[in-house]
């Protein structure tokens, strides 16, 4: 759906396999975030247990420089990516500080 933000609404993708979900009388409902702004906290709170002890992971692309950020927003419109997409703008050390 992030692809499709900002495209044309007669350009936007519909739900694919339509017929298999009434097949299967299936039933799809959507959510969005700002539904369940009052379990902020908890959630997040969840969810840095399963990213630290590895029960949840996910992709990190990382490009070097600035000159790489349309680059880096191109591909999230386009849903290149099902994680994080990150623009290096300075080195990092193994201390991790900025050179």
């Amino acid at each position: 759906m992030i692809a499709d933000y900002s495209a044309d609404p007669a350009q936007r993708h519909g739900i694919r396999n339509l017929v298999e979900l009434v097949e299967q009388r299936a039933t799809a409902r959507g959510f969005l975030v700002a539904d369940h702004a009052d379990r902020f906290d908890e959630i997040t709170g969840e969810l840095a247990v399963r990213f630290g002890d590895g029960r949840l992971r996910h992709e990190r692309v990382v490009l070097d420089g600035l000159e790489h950020a349309p680059e880096a927003l191109a591909r999230i419109f386009r849903g290149d990516s099902r994680g994080k997409i990150l623009v290096r703008v300075a080195p990092h050390d193994a201390t991790g500080s900025t050179g």
